[in-house]
């Protein structure tokens, strides 16, 4: 963690009571900056005229089936900008099934208007 910057070395090795190295304590952490990155992406969005959508499901090594969603849109300053912004859980990988999880997860960023490109995989399991 703290090999690369002896700032946060120093910082880390100073403190005797709060570590941050409990699995509890770095998920909470990590929830908050993923929290903070999502409002920073609506944000983004919010500022954008067009939205393109990357999904794509794969099953990994102990069976579980995840897609990873991606947005691209351009920023004001004509910046062409990728983000990941979630990784879903695939309980149904149905067609059906498929495009109800990307629904839930796009449906906060109110992209009705703005969507004007979808991609995904498309190969048959």
């Amino acid at each position: 963690m703290c090999e690369g910057d002896s700032r946060l070395r120093r910082h880390y090795e100073a403190q005797l009571v709060f570590k941050g190295t409990s699995s509890t304590i770095q998920k909470e952490l990590l929830d908050c900056m993923y929290d903070v990155y999502r409002e920073e992406i609506a944000k983004q969005v919010d500022n954008t005229s067009f939205v393109a959508v990357q999904a794509d499901e794969t099953t990994d090594v102990s069976c579980k089936s995840q897609m990873v969603i991606v947005l691209r849109y351009i920023m004001p300053d004509l910046t062409v900008t990728e983000r990941f912004l979630e990784f879903v859980e695939v309980k149904d990988k149905t067609g059906v099934g498929l495009s109800n999880s990307i629904k839930a997860v796009l449906e906060p960023l109110k992209l009705k208007e703005k969507l004007i490109a979808q991609t995904y995989d498309g190969r048959p399991s």
